[in-house]
């Protein structure tokens, strides 16, 4: 047919279901063809055969420890106890949040979460992988959702996944950062994008500037940012392909890291360590010398530290193949930020502008994994040739165990202690050059 200008035409598509399955999806691609802009315009489309006068269903599969979820239902009961009874009574709930703050913990029976909102995305700790079930009527894909100025926890109403970047482009220009549950991010500012697809039943933190109403795009012909202007990273499963530093859980907050370096840096792991030794963040450089991150946060309803405090300090390790070198501050230019210095929803952007093979000064590095069990790596570097001790011991100022002794050349080393034979407690790593001493304290767990 023919389109003038300014003219409008409603078209149906009827989907014969018959004989197809029910409660499974069909995903498809509407393609109209034109001689506009573009030539053509494509429509992702999704068909769930549900039965007759059947009620849609949404199940949350919620990992043990923290989840960000949506719902793009109106649940039929959306009182938060009402709604929480199954994982209240197999105990499996710890706690739940939203956006606000407001939270529900069945431990002391207090809930002040006025009720779901379905626009809204919720925090909610489970002490095992479990699932939960809820029925309601379904919200249409593109019901706009009204954002403050600030933060806010949102809902993913597509039941499509769509790149960060193509789905938040009716914002983009309000748009300060949006984040997943598991810490990855995409900021316009900066031309970053980590956090891949979004997906149905998952929650997002967004900080927009102003009031705005989004309205998910998942239309690449409705974008109003070219994808092409990002570089989009191929991190999305990074932290998965990344052998040399552990997986770091989620806790309730973190701070957004992006690393950017012209060395040749790919598929570099990066690891993040607070002063104790412990890890509270990994990632791995792409091919384009970027690296988006999130330092974690303590979880305050955990009795054991599990992250950093506000105001708490952390380093960078670098792990090149070969070595695991920290990085000094002065290979750092900050971009954004001043510091490496932890700040709950904080965001710092990273230039490492330059890496010697040959460290300015001697240093001992926090060892890793710490808490170990059996072995851990233990990290230093020489800025000269040197006669060295690397030795252990027990909380009572004993020599326990002699990891090395002697002539090493400058530059970074890693050595790892097998501490097999050792009982279940707390050591000290001593490293002497000289007069020089460096001391970093290690526990095993057995």
């Amino acid at each position: 047919g023919i389109l003038g200008a300014d003219e409008e035409i409603e078209l149906s598509v009827t989907l014969n279901s018959l004989g197809l399955p029910e409660n499974e999806n069909f995903e498809a691609d509407l393609v109209f063809s034109h001689d506009g802009i573009g030539g053509i315009t494509e429509v992702p489309v999704i068909l769930r055969v549900t039965g007759e006068n059947q009620i849609p269903n949404r199940e949350l599969l919620l990992d043990m420890g923290w989840n960000m979820v949506s719902l793009n239902i109106e649940p039929d009961e959306n009182g938060i106890i009402e709604m929480m009874v199954p994982l209240v009574d197999a105990e499996l709930l710890n706690m739940m949040k939203d956006g606000t703050g407001r939270f529900y913990n069945p431990q002391f029976g207090f809930n002040n979460i006025p009720g779901w909102n379905p626009a809204e995305g919720y925090l909610i700790k489970v002490n095992e992988d479990c699932s939960i079930l809820f029925e309601g009527d379904e919200i249409p894909w593109n019901t706009p959702i009204p954002l403050e100025n600030g933060w806010q926890l949102v809902s993913y109403y597509p039941q499509v996944a769509v790149d960060a970047i193509l789905a938040l482009s009716g914002i983009v220009d309000n748009l300060l950062i949006a984040k997943s549950g598991s810490g990855m991010f995409y900021s316009p500012e900066w031309g970053f994008s980590n956090l891949g697809d979004l997906q149905e039943l998952q929650g997002y933190q967004i900080k927009v500037e102003g009031d705005v109403e989004l309205t998910y795009v998942i239309e690449e012909e409705l974008a109003l940012a070219p994808v092409g202007i990002f570089e989009k990273s191929d991190q999305e499963n990074n932290v998965s392909r990344n052998t040399h530093f552990q997986v770091k859980n989620p806790t309730e907050q973190n701070l957004s890291l992006l690393l950017k370096t012209e060395m040749e840096s790919d598929h570099f792991k990066i690891g993040c360590f607070s002063n104790a030794g412990l890890l509270v963040g990994s990632g791995q450089f792409d091919g384009d010398g970027n690296c988006g991150l999130a330092i974690w946060g303590d979880d305050p309803i955990t009795e054991i530290v599990d992250g950093l405090i506000e105001g708490e300090s952390f380093e960078l390790h670098i792990w090149n193949g070969n070595n695991e070198v920290v990085f000094e501050e002065d290979f750092l230019n900050f971009l954004e930020g001043s510091s490496l210095t932890y700040t709950p929803d904080g965001f710092l952007a990273v230039e490492i502008t330059g890496f010697s093979s040959v460290p300015i000064e001697f240093y001992l590095a926090q060892p890793y994994p710490n808490p170990f069990n059996n072995s851990t790596r233990i990290g230093f570097g020489l800025p000269e040739t040197s006669d060295i001790k690397l030795s252990v011991f027990d909380t009572i100022g004993r020599e326990v165990d002699n990891i090395r002794t002697g002539n090493l050349e400058a530059g970074h080393h890693s050595i790892a202690w097998q501490a097999e034979g050792m009982a279940t407690g707390i050591y000290f790593i001593h490293l002497n050059i000289g007069s020089k001493l460096s001391i970093r304290k290690v526990l095993l767990i057995k």
